[in-house]
């Protein structure tokens, strides 16, 4: 099954990109975006349901913010 892609595959690429980025590869166990921050990717749609990983993050960069004032 052949799908043609309407606009062309640019619009595609970014989220080819992402989903390449943060899925685990077999050789290490480890995404290549964990390998290079140390930590696991946040998805959009992590961040609009406001997952508890997201809060934790977002309460101590509040921290660092108002310690620096």
């Amino acid at each position: 099954m052949i799908y043609e892609y309407e606009g062309g595959w640019s619009v595609h690429l970014p989220d080819a990109l992402w989903a390449y980025r943060t899925s685990p590869k077999s050789a290490t166990g480890f995404s290549p975006y964990s390998l290079v921050y140390g930590s696991d990717a946040i998805s959009p749609i992590e961040i609009t349901i406001l997952i508890a990983r997201v809060s934790a993050v977002n309460q101590l960069e509040w921290d660092v913010k108002s310690c620096l004032d």
